[in-house]
């Protein structure tokens, strides 16, 4: 896993995104009752299966 630590069953990562738009994840995050990193999930798995690679690509 390049960019993180851990095995396939998991990782970390670390982003550094402007004030304003963690601002923004927080209270869209907040208002779908989700935590931070499960509604940043969602929208990393989105944006990746709009680039080509589904889940279940390795």
């Amino acid at each position: 896993m390049a960019a993180g630590r851990g095995s396939r069953a998991g990782g970390w990562l670390t982003i550094r995104v402007p004030g304003n738009l963690a601002d923004r994840l927080e209270a869209v995050a907040a208002a779908k009752q989700l935590s931070l990193n499960s509604y940043a999930m969602r929208c990393f798995e989105r944006c990746v299966a709009q680039d080509g690679q589904p889940a279940g690509r390795e």
